[in-house]
């Protein structure tokens, strides 16, 4: 889904609801995403170990892997 189409269906949430309902901002999808952690990653904070948890640039081979 676009970040377009997120925030049309937000809209028309809101519009059917009455509620309010928005995309979360960038802080708050990290604060989200970190469950409370307080080291550099949910981890750890040891980079060394971050090819075992995500696909980048140095690990991916330039193609795309399933998500487990």
């Amino acid at each position: 889904m676009t970040q377009y189409s997120a925030k049309q269906y937000t809209k028309w949430l809101s519009a059917i609801t009455g509620q309010t309902y928005r995309l979360p901002t960038e802080a708050e999808w990290e604060h989200a995403a970190r469950a409370g952690t307080t080291t550099a990653y949910f981890f750890g904070d040891d980079p060394a170990a971050l090819g075992d948890y995500a696909w980048f640039y140095d690990n991916a081979e330039e193609t795309t892997h399933p998500v487990a």
